[in-house]
């Protein structure tokens, strides 16, 4: 029985020692980590978010921040933005301002000593309005693989995308809401030379020519001359062409405001001394014909 008291004793004894010495280097071999904790976007920028914690015993904290790059693992070798010593268990919010690519990948880090801990990695995608609004031209976003239906409705240099031309890079937009729902063309009786254009891309000239050769105030053209949206003067009536993809790539879409009655848009497109042309937004795009004297709505166009 003594014997047996005696062994109790020893076991006890090292089982103590044990855990003493199993915490003890448990403390010791403590390292500072680091956690990417979300990201949040804000027009053409990552906001991201990252936290410090379990500090090692006798920190060495040199640097701490966000690296980011276009492989899947970034490292401090790549992109970074950094911040100066802390002892503290710490959250930190970084802006990341956006790059030229339209992904890449984040994540936080801390240098503690000779050691560089990071976090795990979040990929980060712009959306195509994230993309313009970072200077991208659509063109360029087009050329990258992403489809014309996709940029349709984006905004873009004071409008809304309506077309483009996938070979030039040039295209339209369209104001974001209209400039007019009672406007008249005007210059009933008289015939205007240069007016009859009705392709895409003559629009801008029917308007020069119209606001040339009619004197009156108020007309849908001068309406449309006087618009300054997005800080721009170049804006136009359109031509017939121009109003059907409006119609059909952002009123058939959902995009630019347009209402669910009957909305008669004048275009800059002549039909004689009385008349000019109109596009009906309404019955699934028709174009008809309407005395210059009828009162209808104007929606401004301008190139890019």
């Amino acid at each position: 029985m003594k014997n047996k008291k005696l062994l109790l004793l020893l076991f006890a004894t090292l089982l103590s020692a044990g855990i003493y010495v199993s915490c003890k280097r448990f403390e010791f071999e403590r390292k500072t980590l680091v956690s990417t904790d979300e990201i949040l976007y804000y027009d053409d920028n990552v906001i991201a978010k990252g936290t410090i914690f379990d500090i090692s015993p006798n920190p060495n904290i040199t640097e701490y921040g966000f690296c980011w790059g276009i492989n899947s693992t970034p490292t401090i070798n790549d992109n970074k933005k950094s911040h100066s010593i802390t002892k503290e268990k710490i959250s930190f919010i970084d802006t990341i301002h956006y790059l030229t690519t339209k992904k890449f990948y984040l994540r936080a880090y801390v240098i503690d000593g000779a050691d560089i801990k990071y976090g795990d990695v979040i990929s980060v995608y712009f959306t195509v309005q994230q993309r313009l609004y970072s200077s991208e031209t659509p063109k360029q976003i087009y050329d990258s693989g992403v489809s014309i239906d996709s940029l349709y409705g984006k905004t873009y240099q004071g409008g809304l995308i309506f077309y483009l031309n996938t070979s030039t890079g040039s295209g339209l937009v369209s104001a974001v809401s209209d400039q007019s729902t009672n406007a008249q063309w005007g210059c009933y009786g008289t015939e205007i030379t240069g007016v009859d254009g009705t392709a895409i891309g003559t629009g801008e000239q029917n308007t020069i020519d119209i606001i040339n050769g009619c004197s009156a105030v108020g007309t849908a053209a001068k309406i449309c001359r006087n618009y300054s949206g997005g800080g721009f003067n170049d804006w136009f009536l359109p031509s017939t062409g121009e109003l059907q993809a409006m119609f059909s790539n952002l009123c058939a879409r959902g995009f630019g405001n347009f209402h669910s009655y009957s909305y008669f848009y004048w275009s800059s497109t002549e039909d004689n001394y009385i008349g000019a042309w109109e596009f009906d937004f309404v019955y699934h795009g028709v174009q008809g014909r309407s005395d210059k004297t009828s009162q209808l709505y104007v929606r401004a166009v301008r190139a890019f």
